[in-house]
């Protein structure tokens, strides 16, 4: 789906493209979100408007919250399924959108809901990159507590160290140094000792075993009645475990569009995290993937694969997973 705001002056000033074959009701969002209109975006929502509405050059509602730092509609948007990760045609994702504009508290709860700090646009450049640029100090310490990539270069073959020297930015300079070599010490450090405990890790593993994945009908977001068991068990684990991150992994069956799937599965994700925040786990935990109908775990195309492929997977980790991790650990 696409979206048009009639404030065609703010939305150019990220290059959004004004679309003519939009609905009233994509255009009414579009301009919500300009507009900071919280409570419109919300009520256009509720009405059925994608929270991944985008233009013809792939910017999303999301992107021009984060850009013009509209903190309750990015929440908002999050929690209603909007993709965290989604790139422009100019590979840009709402976090460097958010960089940008120096938009850190933005930035927080785009990184506390799985963005992807190492998303380098079609230029190379990841959100690092631009921070570094621009002397973002604050940005530049959040991103690196979240697992900003050092050793990253763009097309140029520049790290943002470099691009920080190049823009004569002294003090990221400086704290990008000491940091890659805070790092590389603490990669040569001996490791101590093994004791009697069991590792943090196979812990971890044992728990996330006990985790069940929570399954879907068709085209539906909404929680079944018979997953409901299924979800109190794990939220009792998860409660037991407040200081582990909780990890989604969301998934839809072969029928459908690519878009519309990964939409889908996202809107399966919020369902969940909607009823375990309720139940009293803290927001901030969550990390969430909507893979559609990306990963199927059953390649078959009968009704059984596609009902067991209608799913969320749920895991507890002490890191942040990448997507990559994340189906390593559950499309075995």
């Amino acid at each position: 789906m696409k979206f048009f705001s009639k404030l065609a002056v703010i939305l150019m000033v990220i290059g959004l493209v004004i679309l003519s074959g939009c609905t009233d009701k994509e255009k009414s969002i579009g301009t919500a979100v300009a507009n900071g209109d919280t409570a419109e975006v919300q009520n256009l929502l509720d009405q059925g408007v994608s929270p991944n509405s985008k233009t013809d050059d792939g910017k999303t509602l999301l992107m021009l919250a984060s850009y013009l730092g509209h903190m309750d509609i990015v929440k908002l948007l999050i929690d209603n399924g909007a993709d965290v990760n989604a790139k422009d045609q100019d590979g840009k994702t709402a976090l460097i959108y958010a960089t940008e504009k120096n938009n850190l508290e933005i930035a927080k709860l785009l990184l506390e809901n799985g963005a992807d700090p190492n998303a380098a646009d079609n230029k190379g450049r990841t959100a690092l990159m631009y921070a570094a640029e621009k002397g973002q100090l604050d940005f530049v310490k959040l991103l690196l507590e979240n697992g900003a990539d050092l050793n990253a270069v763009d097309i140029n073959g520049k790290t943002a160290l470099q691009i920080a020297q190049d823009n004569n930015q002294t003090a990221i300079a400086d704290l990008l140094s000491k940091w890659g070599k805070t790092a590389s010490t603490e990669e040569t450090v001996t490791p101590e000792p093994e004791t009697t405990e069991a590792p943090v890790q196979n812990t971890i593993a044992s728990l996330n075993e006990q985790l069940e994945s929570i399954f879907f009908d068709f085209n539906k977001s909404e929680i079944r009645a018979d997953q409901i068991k299924a979800l109190a068990a794990n939220l009792g684990i998860l409660k037991a475990h407040p200081e582990l991150y909780i990890i989604m992994g969301a998934h839809a069956d072969e029928r459908g569009s690519r878009d519309y799937n990964i939409e889908l599965s996202a809107r399966r994700a919020a369902a969940i995290k909607k009823h375990l925040t309720k139940a009293g786990i803290a927001e901030n935990h969550f990390v969430i993937y909507a893979y559609g109908k990306d990963h199927p775990l059953r390649k078959g195309h009968d009704e059984d694969s596609r009902s067991y492929n209608r799913r969320v997977d749920i895991l507890m980790w002490d890191t942040k997973l990448s997507s990559d991790q994340v189906l390593k650990e559950t499309i075995k």
